[in-house]
């Protein structure tokens, strides 16, 4: 008996997302309150690049805080990632793929860092 294989699409919803995943700028920036997709539309974003050998891609926050609360950055990464292939190290706040490509989260909370 074989099992059925669920498969998964992941795309951009339309209006801001779409719009900020098919910018052809080096630079896109998105704005807007909480719950905006503008988190998602960053995680999507570095999905572009994942079959790029050696690819390394960083997304910041202020704390290290807003990356590991409940339903931020890291629990968003871990639904839509692990999807993809990607194995999360949660010590070390980054996901990588088979190609070698990584994805790191980082903090920037003063001018120093």
């Amino acid at each position: 008996m074989t099992q059925a294989i669920e498969q998964r699409i992941i795309k951009p919803q339309k209006g801001p997302q779409l719009a900020f995943l098919t910018c052809p700028a080096d630079i896109a920036i998105m704005g807007g309150s909480a719950g905006g997709s503008k988190t998602f539309s960053q995680l999507m974003d570095m999905l572009r690049h994942i079959k790029t050998p050696g690819f390394r891609g960083v997304i910041f926050r202020r704390t290290t805080e807003q990356i590991r609360k409940q339903g931020s950055l890291w629990d968003q990464s871990g639904e839509l990632y692990t999807h993809t292939g990607g194995k999360p190290r949660e010590n070390t706040l980054d996901w990588t793929w088979p190609t070698g490509s990584k994805v790191k989260f980082d903090a920037i909370q003063y001018d120093r860092d």
